[in-house]
């Protein structure tokens, strides 16, 4: 009856990220800054909120191995520190939890708000790359702070993924 629990407060100043797994099936406490429901759940992975990556430890909690290479690779490009934030899509995740915890619009172009799929959408990332296994996207959200996001191309929203394949870049190299 393990439950894994991501409660994460950090990118929003309300306390400590916290990623770990509890050997009781019953979980209340808060999470954002929320009251979290008592869950009594025994054999599911219940998740509250996704994997973001604030530090070189955060790398182990990272199961998809082309992402942790990615995100690896990223890491050493920074000199082994993250100034920005990494979030880590994994299979479930949902659009609303991806868009809540980047705080930003990633379906809905945030000055239009034309929505994918219309044929005037246009992302509002930086960059939206295809490494072959999965994505990565970027927003710039001033000279100082960004948001890259991982996505994996198997298991997650279909509407996202549909709008990944249309506009990434493919940087496979051969």
């Amino acid at each position: 009856h393990r439950l894994r629990v991501h409660s994460v407060g950090c990118h929003v100043g309300l306390g400590q990220c916290v990623d770990r797994v509890v050997d009781s099936p019953v979980i209340s406490g808060r999470c954002d800054g929320t009251l979290v429901p008592v869950v009594s759940l025994p054999n599911l992975i219940w998740r509250i909120s996704m994997l973001i990556i604030h530090n070189l430890s955060s790398l182990d909690d990272i199961n998809n191995p082309d992402i942790l290479d990615l995100v690896t690779l990223r890491v050493k490009q920074l000199g082994d520190i993250i100034p920005g934030q990494m979030l880590i899509v994994e299979p479930g995740d949902t659009l609303e939890v991806l868009e809540r915890e980047s705080g930003c619009p990633i379906l809905t172009n945030l000055f239009d708000e034309v929505r994918f799929p219309d044929p005037d959408f246009e992302p509002c990332c930086e960059v939206l790359e295809d490494h072959g296994a999965c994505y990565e996207m970027v927003f710039m959200l001033s000279d100082n702070d960004w948001i890259a996001i991982f996505i994996p191309k198997a298991g997650v929203d279909v509407e996202l993924s549909a709008m990944c394949a249309q506009f990434s870049v493919s940087v496979i190299q051969v």
